[in-house]
């Protein structure tokens, strides 16, 4: 990917690696003071996706199968920003896991420094 910020011609780039993905392209006015200035965004399902520099931020949390399956390929190696993390490390070093009402689960190594803290 190409950094696009301050680009003029920035929209032709982002309508083209938005459908080379496969992800539906929106038009949205609100995109116009980003990084990357274009009035497009993605939409996959109920995840939205704006162009920054280098790199597309998406909003929500991507279920690990999916992040695991982008990350798959080389490009999703090079790059696929794991919690905006610029290393691109495997999406299973980043989990959080939550319950169907999306409310955060603690892992068993959060629950052992917790119950550490209580012991001393």
């Amino acid at each position: 990917m190409i950094n696009l910020a301050g680009r003029w011609d920035a929209e032709k780039y982002v309508m083209d690696e938005l459908k080379t993905a496969g992800i539906e392209v929106v038009r949205e006015a609100k995109n116009l003071n980003n990084e990357v200035s274009v009035p497009l965004a993605g939409q996959l399902g109920k995840y939205h996706f704006t162009r920054a520099w280098y790199y597309y931020i998406v909003s929500g949390n991507v279920p690990l199968k999916v992040a695991q399956e982008l990350y798959k390929s080389k490009t999703g190696k090079r790059d696929i920003r794991v919690v905006g993390h610029c290393g691109c490390p495997p999406p299973e070093n980043w989990v959080t896991w939550l319950d169907d009402d999306g409310v955060k689960l603690i892992t068993l190594e959060e629950n052992e420094e917790i119950t550490a803290l209580f012991k001393s």
